[in-house]
């Protein structure tokens, strides 16, 4: 994929880390977002060792005046965008008396309307180009919903709705666009729901994330941001190129619930 360049949101830790250094290694130059600047230019330079270029773009993906004006500089410094991964997002464990309007909109603005903004200003050089790959970081709340995560699984739904819709729209100017469905992987993200489950159920930390893992086909090993990696390569790839409105489950067999 050399010349190639792949803009990743939430690309400074965790998942999104992991697919920022995974696509480097395949050729790309690499756009690099996340809201602390100083994470995303850590990973920038982590891409710089393995040989391409990266650079770091802070931005809000929630606010359309932030993620405009980033993709602007994203073509302004590349003069071109070939792929795009949705992998910003927000995950709140809340109990049913918890649930409330901010958490919605937070977690609706961040997970969904993030994602759909992003792909709005990344369609336009793709659509130029006839050539793109738009790639959402769902989750396997999108297939079915979950306990105490009733707002999230609504956002992840839509992130996965929103995936096949533009599939359909954008197949004519040869730009793919799939859904990656992470299960349970061990991010700070999960980390922090974990602190919770312990919290709310009396569980030690990290034990409620084990007792779910347990259920995985691949019972001997849970997951990690590298796990996601692969999947995001690939349908990056020329190789994907017959695929698309595909939603892709990468979570060792994860049981819905």
């Amino acid at each position: 994929m050399a010349n190639k360049v792949a803009l990743v949101t939430g690309g400074g830790r965790g998942i999104g880390r992991a697919i920022v250094l995974r696509l480097a290694k395949d050729g790309f130059d690499m756009a690099i977002n996340d809201r602390q600047e100083e994470t995303g230019k850590a990973v920038a330079e982590e891409v710089k060792k393995i040989g391409q270029k990266a650079i770091a773009f802070p931005a809000d993906v929630s606010r359309s005046t932030e993620v405009k004006a980033m993709f602007i500089k994203v073509l302004q410094e590349f003069g071109r965008l070939d792929v795009l991964v949705t992998n910003a997002g927000v995950s709140q464990l809340n109990t049913l008396e918890e649930l409330n309007e901010e958490i919605w909109d937070r977690t609706l603005d961040v997970n969904a309307k993030g994602a759909y903004l992003c792909i709005l200003e990344a369609m336009k050089p793709m659509m130029e180009q006839r050539w793109g790959r738009i790639i959402t970081i769902g989750s396997v709340f999108a297939v079915e919903g979950a306990k105490d995560f009733v707002v999230y699984s609504a956002s992840k739904f839509a992130v996965r709705g929103m995936t096949q819709a533009f599939a359909k729209e954008l197949g004519p100017y040869q730009i793919t666009v799939n859904c990656v469905l992470p299960g349970y992987i061990w991010t700070d993200m999960w980390c922090n729901e974990d602190a919770k489950f312990a919290k709310m159920y009396g569980s030690q930390p990290r034990e409620a994330f084990d007792k779910i893992t347990q259920n995985h086909v691949l019972v001997q090993k849970p997951g990690e941001p590298e796990d996601v990696a692969p999947a995001v390569s690939f349908l990056a790839s020329e190789d994907s190129y017959y695929i698309t409105a595909a939603t892709i489950p990468v979570g060792g067999g994860t049981p819905l619930f």
